[in-house]
């Protein structure tokens, strides 16, 4: 099933992959990063190596895949595939209280909305 990534997210040279996959539990979904770049003779690279001027552009392309995988018809109820999930999580109605508190990101003159424009436009 292995095609290609589902869906692409790009902030200036930071792009973060959407895959989906499947095995005997069902399908799920993996993200992968990657930093684009031209290297000393102007040909385009790829890394996974970031500085930390580069992060808040990573951040960015994160909350978007996770935004796309959250609201994906593609994924189904039913038991984490990650083997690292707390098993302590709060219960649903806690967890939709806390996130009514944090401020909305999407806001006009947000710092996200601040990187994503300087990104897309700035030159390495």
């Amino acid at each position: 099933m292995n095609q290609g990534p589902i869906q692409e997210f790009r902030v200036g040279g930071i792009k973060a992959a959407v895959w989906e996959n499947e095995n005997d539990k069902g399908k799920y979904f993996t993200v992968t990063f990657v930093r684009s770049y031209r290297d000393s003779h102007g040909d385009w690279r790829e890394t996974n190596i970031l500085m930390p001027d580069h992060l808040p552009r990573l951040a960015l392309v994160i909350n978007k895949a996770y935004d796309f995988i959250m609201m994906s018809p593609r994924l189904r109820p039913g038991p984490s595939n990650d083997n690292h999930a707390n098993d302590n999580a709060p219960p649903q109605e806690e967890t939709a209280q806390v996130q009514e508190e944090i401020p909305d990101q999407n806001a006009e003159g947000s710092f996200s909305q601040k990187i994503e424009k300087r990104g897309n436009g700035r030159k390495r």
